[in-house]
């Protein structure tokens, strides 16, 4: 595993500290990109189960920056992080909008 991927890898179970700490739904993190290329092609894609649930945490600008802040923490290379992208998505959404598959939802 590269430096990049280790941090990258971090930087994941850091959101799963955070985001188990304000749901009681059971979500799930990925994260996909072109990152080897240029790590500021980084998304990471937090699935929680239901759209009321995706909303709330939406709106929740507390989040939003702690989210940032492992950025920080774990190093991740300073040009790219404010290119990183953090998105919230719901297994109802994928559920109802892409029959069930989140890489056709996302594409």
């Amino acid at each position: 595993m590269s430096q990049l991927e280790d941090k990258i890898y971090r930087i994941a179970s850091g959101i799963d500290r955070i985001v188990s700490n304000i749901t009681t739904e059971k979500f799930w993190i990925t994260h996909y990109g072109a990152f080897d290329i240029d790590p500021k092609y980084l998304v990471y894609k937090i699935v929680v189960q239901t759209d009321d649930e995706r909303g709330r945490l939406l709106r929740d600008e507390d989040l939003k920056i702690r989210l940032r802040q492992l950025l920080d923490d774990n190093d991740y290379p300073q040009k790219a992080r404010g290119n990183v992208s953090f998105g919230f998505d719901s297994d109802e959404s994928i559920n109802r909008d892409s029959g069930g598959n989140a890489w056709h939802h996302w594409r």
